[in-house]
């Protein structure tokens, strides 16, 4: 009876694992004299509770695919896997595979062998004009014991692993693929042609969780209050890390909690905060913008819940991912690029947000064949994970009037497959008006997936008088007392000659740049500091120069007036 209770409380305590760079992780064995009781252990757990009782007695290499829903519990069963006694006996020293990969300096975790995860990125041929990364072919063929791993989002070759299983026949060979994306017919090709035992791992729960980080305390000494809320912790902890969760983090936390506090420690002391800059200054920035009264009501609305829900969730309270993605539509110059940028920036100021920002078009979404466009969809989401991807001149991509176009389907389509799959990720698109109406009536999913609509107005004269002082305040120049006398009308008159093709703001900035080279070229034999400081005559020189310059619609085309 007494047996059977400590059987109920063991609970599994996972091995040290150390990242190493471009993916590759070594996971430490445990002592051999331990690895009895750990295996035991494991079958508290959910996740390890999936794996056959029989892999871990039997003595043949093993072959084994891991589908999970947390990478770092496919690479603890695959340690201890490897490390079962049948051959433990054999185990050596991989001097020649940490000499072959020349990624470590030291030796790494404690004394004895370890199972070396891979990327499966690593078997891929280097592509022209990326950057350089180690070619781990050959250390994966002469491990002693390797896990292969694909991360979520990315495409997986089996044409590509064929080298590997020819050549690891006699040794333990682990592939680890996230749930729900492994192709089938891969998966019955591994099991049939090759042999492969398919297990499919669930999430370790919050319950386990718990037991295994009041346990991990207990052995380093720490001592935990009473009315601590260990579930709380493990959600905010989750919510902290985000996809970057494993479970060693639980002691990377115990170790954080033992070097800071003395006494016993409650659900507050274990809770992790954000980091949030001291200056924080985006939303300053928003508010400076020239006008778009509207638009910075409607932001500061969404950039406030996103930072709430954030809140919520780290100091872990089940908090549904709410759908923050979003449409600027307006016409050219009135700052959505630069909003857009603003709302990565507050997001991470605030606490809701990685501050990752990533700018695509219709050349970096659509691939040169089919097929090619998913894999880069996904690589712009993997780059702006937390952060934002911002979509400009997103009517490009129905360039086919008609939606035939398959090239652009299938990139809409994987938008809207990631979009559901990064909830953390805003993204943001960013057209005209029709345009953007045409944009979402192209797929039914992915007007459902934007929250919100936010229509970018066209500058007033006035408003742009005010853009063109703020511009000329951050480059270090002084506008005349009188400047609004002469840009006012200037603003006016480009209006009715561009119509449609008036750019708004960047009309301010072109006439600032104009001004600024009329004063270069007025004061370029003067000695002493460069002039800062515009007159009545730059400004009026470059207003000149900009109208003869204009483009502007005559006759149902664009002519453009040149001038000497």
């Amino acid at each position: 009876m007494k047996e059977r209770v400590e059987m109920e409380r063991a609970v599994y305590c996972p091995l040290p694992t150390r990242r190493m760079g471009h993916g590759v992780c070594r996971t430490a064995f445990p002592p051999v004299g331990e690895w009895a009781a750990m295996q035991r252990a494991m079958a508290q757990a959910p996740a390890y509770r999936a794996v056959p009782q029989a892999l871990f007695e039997g003595n043949r290499p093993l072959r084994v695919l891991f589908l999970w829903e947390e990478l770092s519990c496919a690479m603890q069963c695959a340690a201890m896997l490897s490390a079962r006694p049948s051959v433990g006996q054999e185990r050596e020293e991989d001097g020649e595979l940490r000499e072959l990969l020349g990624l470590l300096q030291t030796e790494v975790g404690t004394e004895g062998e370890h199972l070396l995860s891979v990327p499966l990125k690593a078997l891929e041929p280097p592509v022209p004009g990326q950057p350089p990364r180690p070619d781990l072919r050959e250390a994966v063929g002469q491990g002693a014991h390797v896990l292969l791993y694909a991360r979520r989002g990315e495409t997986v070759d089996g044409e590509q692993m064929l080298p590997v299983l020819a050549t690891r026949e006699e040794k333990d060979l682990f592939l680890a693929l996230p749930a729900g994306e492994a192709p089938a017919e891969l998966v019955q090709d591994l099991q049939f042609e090759w042999g492969f035992t398919v297990c499919s791992l669930p999430a370790n729960d919050v319950d386990y969780h718990s037991r295994v980080l009041a346990e991990l305390a207990r052995r380093a000494g720490v001592e935990l209050s009473e009315d601590v809320d260990l579930p709380q912790v493990i959600r905010g902890l989750r919510a902290y890390r985000g996809d970057h969760f494993r479970e060693e983090d639980l002691a990377t936390l115990v170790d954080l909690v033992r070097h800071r506090r003395c006494g016993p420690c409650g659900t507050g002391q274990l809770l992790l905060q954000p980091y949030r800059p001291e200056a924080r200054r985006g939303l300053e920035e928003l508010d400076g913008l020239g006008g778009l009264t509207e638009v910075k009501e409607e932001l500061r609305r969404i950039l406030a819940l996103r930072a709430h829900d954030t809140r919520r969730s780290l100091y872990g309270e089940k908090v549904p991912p709410a759908c923050c993605n979003l449409a600027f539509c307006g016409p050219p110059g009135t700052c959505k690029s630069v909003a857009a940028r603003l709302v990565a920036r507050i997001l991470q100021e605030e606490g809701g947000g990685s501050g990752a920002f990533v700018e695509a078009g219709r050349e970096q979404l659509v691939g040169a064949y089919l097929g090619q466009t998913s894999i880069q969809v996904a690589q712009l989401f993997r780059q702006a994970k937390g952060g934002v991807l911002f979509l400009d001149e997103a009517g490009a991509l129905l360039a086919d009037q008609e939606g035939r176009d398959p090239y652009a389907v299938e990139a809409v389509n994987a938008l809207v497959r990631h979009m559901e799959l990064n909830p953390d990720t805003v993204v943001i698109f960013a057209t005209y008006g029709r345009e953007m109406e045409r944009l979402l009536a192209s797929n039914p999913g992915l007007a459902s997936r934007v929250s919100r609509v936010i229509h970018f107005k066209p500058y007033g004269e006035e408003e742009l008088c005010d853009i063109l002082a703020y511009l000329a305040a951050r480059r270090g120049y002084r506008l005349p007392e009188t400047y609004r006398q002469t840009c006012a009308p200037f603003f006016r008159e480009l209006r009715r000659q561009c119509g449609e093709q008036f750019g708004n703001g960047r009309e301010a900035r072109r006439l600032l740049e104009a001004a600024v080279e009329e004063l270069a070229l007025r004061t370029l034999d003067m000695p002493g500091e460069p002039a800062r400081v515009l007159t009545p005559g730059d400004l009026e020189e470059a207003r000149r120069r900009l109208l003869e310059h204009s483009v502007r619609p005559e006759e149902g085309r664009l002519v453009r007036t040149i001038g000497f």
